[in-house]
């Protein structure tokens, strides 16, 4: 939906004063034309403003736009960066964008290690995609120890958050007919202490 002439009016005022919230909103209109002519540069300008205070929807705007090349070069190095500082804060989207683009080598050097502890943050803040590849990474041992008790554990955890891909089916099955007592109580264990971390965060 577009921004009429009023609503730009007041975007441009409280994004001048420092509000980057407004900031991201202006960079918006100018990318899409919501209310304004298209201007990449003011677009990358104003997302940059609201970026470096730390607005993670800007960042992972400017990431975007770096690593498409939609408005500027494309620059892998910068998306990277601007992923990465979002990705710190939290942002599950940004955490996941940098397990992809490490896993495969998209833009960067591949580093499955990376790409595990990318998968690992998202993963422990609840993204069952999360959970479900970081389980795939310890039943192979991709970038970390294989652990067959660790990844019948994430992958039983998204499984119960309803992700269920068809492949990670067969991988349950297969893990239930080759992982051996042991192993099932520990996955068993750390299942119930992440749920019990999870719902403790949760509350408070």
């Amino acid at each position: 939906m577009a921004f009429s002439k009023d609503e730009i009016l007041v975007i441009q005022k409280e994004a001048d004063g420092g509000n980057s919230r407004a900031q991201y909103n202006l960079g918006w209109a100018y990318l899409t034309s919501y209310g304004l002519q298209r201007d990449y540069d003011l677009a990358v300008h104003w997302f940059t403003k609201a970026a470096d205070q730390g607005d993670v929807v800007a960042q992972m705007a400017l990431y975007s736009m770096y690593l498409r090349g939609v408005g500027v070069m494309r620059d892998s190095d910068k998306a990277v960066d601007w992923a990465t500082k979002a990705a710190n804060q939290g942002d599950v989207v940004a955490q996941m964008a940098l397990y992809s683009m490490y896993l495969r080598g998209l833009g960067v050097t591949r580093d499955n290690n990376k790409a595990v502890y990318w998968a690992k943050k998202a993963a422990e803040s609840g993204n069952v995609q999360a959970q479900a590849h970081l389980g795939l990474a310890y039943l192979r041992g991709v970038g970390v120890r294989k652990e067959w008790a660790r990844g019948f554990a994430w992958m039983s955890l998204a499984l119960l958050y309803g992700y269920r891909p068809f492949h990670h089916r067969v991988s349950l099955f297969f893990i239930r007919k080759f992982t051996n007592d042991t192993e099932l109580r520990d996955a068993n264990t750390m299942i119930r202490n992440w749920l019990e971390e999870r719902r403790r965060k949760l509350a408070s």
